[in-house]
């Protein structure tokens, strides 16, 4: 996104400003008439509630304001200095959006414009300043609506983003994200789950009362998430990016020491997508499930795994399968020599993959795409009388649904 910094603006009164030169794309409004920066007597647009109050220098702490930003409008705080200063101004939404900050003098003209230097999305600048009036105003850089909190402050205030970039490690000062009060309760089978979104917080504290083995996992394909697990002093511990596709995968073989952890979640792709993290205890039980789920493995029948049994395979049967949080499974029986035709078709954008098992869990066939451009799965393979297992599951994490024809084709004498 590029940023012109000197832009001039014909303004009537105070902050009443009309755009002269189109080379600057962070404002997209031609006229500030009606906005914030218009209002100047408007106590709600002032940093501190009014302009004496909105001079930071006299402040001790840094001065917030909440704002909402409307479709292809923006959203305003005025601030007034006595005396030079050196000011940090920043932006931070709340949810999703990227927010661009520009900041402009009584006059109108345009002193510093940011849309990404805070990291995760969000706006930072530090600016010399004259005495003066000035305007700091909020925009979303692709006009859809938004809610944040703009923070003007000195340089020793405490900062709202992360400057000028995202900051390595995980240490006891890093702003984070705590998982749980008290200790992490990882009794259930299924661990700690949460959704979590870099662009808003990377970083989730936790802590062990006993020595513990761990699974953590962070899975989105599409972000490419990456996991970082550091101890109380910021000592990187264990780091994985791809362990499983796209997604990531930490297995802590020996017992954690108790004590204080911080988790850095990361995203090679889109930051801004959604990543189900998961803590669980590294048991037997919690690996097994993994390998079910990602299709490594087939589950032992009468298992406590879930299978659908399907009974003798017919000539020509249906199965609608909705497929969430990895494969699902179906068991039939094969009672003669005969070739088994899988086919199946992602309804929807759904990508779907097929994987086959004997009973005792050999790997018998599998397939993602069928070929020509087709991203449907086919099975076609010649089975003894017995019972199987076939797994439908997603290329992408995600919920979807698919349809599985499967046709015993051929019956052959021995």
């Amino acid at each position: 996104m590029s940023v012109l910094l000197q832009a001039r603006f014909a303004c009537s009164g105070l902050f009443a400003c009309l755009l002269v030169t189109t080379t600057i794309d962070v404002v997209h409004a031609a006229s500030f008439e009606g906005s914030a920066c218009a209002n100047p007597d408007d106590a709600a647009v002032w940093f501190g509630d009014d302009p004496v109050n909105s001079d930071v220098t006299q402040a001790e702490a840094p001065l917030d304001r909440e704002v909402t930003v409307a479709d292809g409008t923006g959203a305003a705080g005025l601030f007034q200095l006595a005396q030079s200063a050196t000011l940090r101004l920043e932006a931070r939404v709340t949810g999703s959006g990227d927010p661009v900050l520009t900041l402009f003098s009584q006059d109108g003209e345009l002193i510093h414009a940011d849309d990404d230097s805070g990291g995760n999305g969000d706006a930072f600048m530090e600016v010399p300043l004259s005495p003066g009036a000035y305007c700091a105003l909020l925009t979303s850089y692709d006009d859809t609506p938004l809610e944040g909190t703009i923070r003007l402050g000195q340089l020793t205030h405490a900062q709202l983003t992360h400057g000028a970039g995202e900051p390595e490690g995980c240490d006891a000062e890093s702003d984070a994200e705590l998982l749980a009060e008290g200790a992490l309760d990882l009794s259930a089978d299924e661990g700690l789950q949460r959704m979590v979104s870099v662009s808003r917080m990377p970083r989730f504290r936790f802590t062990l009362d006993e020595p513990q083995r761990l699974i953590l996992r962070a899975e989105n394909q599409q972000a490419d998430p990456v996991l970082s697990l550091y101890d109380a002093a910021g000592n990187l511990l264990f780091e994985n990016d791809d362990a499983n596709g796209y997604n990531a995968e930490i297995v802590v073989d020996e017992p954690l020491p108790a004590g204080d952890y911080c988790l850095k979640v990361g995203a090679v792709g889109n930051d801004a997508l959604g990543i189900r993290l998961t803590l669980q205890r590294h048991s037997e039980k919690a690996m097994l499930e993994k390998l079910y789920r990602s299709g490594e493995a087939s589950p032992v029948i009468d298992g406590d795994f879930p299978i659908d049994a399907l009974g003798s395979l017919k000539a020509r049967q249906t199965i609608m399968s909705i497929v969430d949080e990895g494969f699902r499974w179906y068991a039939f029986d094969m009672s003669a020599r005969s070739y088994l035709l899988a086919d199946a078709i992602g309804l929807g954008r759904v990508d779907p993959a097929l994987v086959l098992y004997s009973d005792t869990g050999e790997r018998l066939a599998q397939n993602d795409d069928r070929g020509s451009g087709v991203t449907d799965a086919r099975i076609l393979t010649e089975l003894v009388p017995g019972r199987y297992l076939i797994g439908v599951g997603l290329v992408r994490d995600g919920k979807g649904m698919v349809r599985v024809n499967l046709k015993r084709l051929v019956e052959m004498s021995d």
